[in-house]
C-alpha cells in the first residue's frame, strides 16, 4: 500500500506514519508533503498513492489545491482540528475524517472504513 500524508507540523506527520505503520505494517510505503507548493510539485512527477491522509490547512494554502491537481480521483482522509469544516463538503473522493488531536482507536476506524 503506497500512503502520503499531506501535513504542515512536520511532528504530527511523523506521528500519523507511526501509527500508520504500527496498525497496517512496516511494509507500507509513505511520503510525506508538508506544504502546498510541495505537494503541488510532488505529484507532478509521482505514481498516485493508494490513500491520502490530509490536514485542510496548510501553511501555504489548503490542500484542495493539491488534490486539484491530481490527474485520477484518490481516496482522501482528511486529518482537521476544526469540526465545523469536518461537516461540509468535500470534492473529491473523501472516505472520512478525523479529528485532532487524533487517538489510534480513530486513525484504526478511518483505516478500516477505507480497506
Amino acid at each position: 500500500m503506497n500512503i502520503v500524508i499531506i501535513e504542515d507540523e512536520r511532528l504530527l506527520a511523523d506521528e500519523l506514519e507511526r501509527n500508520i505503520r504500527k496498525l497496517v505494517g512496516a511494509s507500507v510505503c509513505i511520503s510525506q508533503i508538508h506544504s502546498v507548493s510541495d505537494g503541488i510539485a510532488y505529484f507532478k512527477t509521482a505514481t498516485l498513492p493508494d490513500l491520502i491522509l490530509s490536514d485542510i490547512q496548510l501553511g501555504d494554502g489548503k490542500c484542495f489545491d493539491i488534490l486539484a491537481t491530481l490527474k485520477a480521483a484518490v481516496p482522501v482522509i482528511f486529518c482537521t482540528a476544526y469540526d465545523e469544516q469536518a461537516f461540509n463538503p468535500f470534492p473529491g473522493s473523501q472516505v472520512d475524517y478525523i479529528l485532532k488531536p487524533f487517538t489510534c482507536q480513530m486513525l484504526l476506524r478511518v483505516l478500516t472504513k477505507y480497506m
